[in-house]
């Protein structure tokens, strides 16, 4: 188990939250395409019509959940990074 999976664990990071909070903190950037593809990428349907709304949803829940122990940035261009706090 590494680092983001404890952490996920600590602060009880369920479903989506988890599923985005672990893909963020594998990759340096990560643009909201591929949040979306990590959300939904999985359903024959492709997800919700509103997918690009419910994966910024889910950033900004994670975001609050994860302050104290991490940060995720929103960078230019609509692309999102996961760094430790020091």
């Amino acid at each position: 188990m590494n680092r983001a999976e404890r952490l996920a664990d600590r602060i009880n990071l369920r479903g989506n939250e988890r599923r985005v909070f672990l893909f963020l903190a594998e990759r340096e950037r990560a643009t909201i395409e591929d949040v979306i593809d990590c959300l939904y990428g999985h359903r024959q349907d492709g997800g919700p019509l509103d997918a690009n709304i419910a994966a910024r949803v889910t950033i900004c829940n994670v975001r609050k959940k994860v302050t104290d122990f991490a940060n995720i940035r929103t960078m230019r261009y609509y692309s999102y990074e996961e760094k430790p706090r020091a």
